[in-house]
């Protein structure tokens, strides 16, 4: 079985920042987990496949608390999850608008900012600058 390691650094410091903001930091991290979630759905809707308006409007977007995380997520296709990963994959039909991997690009254009604008986003929604 692969292992992998990923060390954070400044760990003991978030900790100590997440204490500060009292009891209400984990309405704070679920609000900016829904706001930054809110707009990857919002960009792989613009890229999901124009001709499949079932599959468009099929986007799901949740955010809840777990015992020890805050966890979000963006589900495509309700009970036509099959049709939804084919077209996900394989993109539109010939010449049509929108592309494959919809879901995954919208990821991917976010991956490289997405921890900035969370910390970002929490602060402001804790009203603190």
């Amino acid at each position: 079985m692969a292992q992998s390691t990923v060390k954070i650094t400044g760990a003991d410091a978030m900790r100590k920042k997440l204490a500060a903001l009292g009891r209400n930091w984990q309405n704070a991290v679920q609000k900016a987990v829904h706001q930054e979630l809110t707009i990857i759905q919002d960009d792989a809707i613009n890229r999901t496949p124009k001709d499949e308006g079932v599959l468009r409007g099929s986007y799901d977007l949740t955010v809840f608390k777990k015992v020890r995380s805050i966890v979000g997520r963006i589900l495509v296709g309700g009970p036509a999850q099959a049709y939804a990963l084919y077209v996900h994959e394989h993109g539109p039909r010939a010449g049509g608008p929108g592309e494959a991997f919809f879901l995954k690009n919208a990821i991917d254009a976010v991956r490289h900012t997405i921890s900035a604008r969370l910390g970002a986003r929490i602060k402001q929604n804790h009203g603190l600058r």
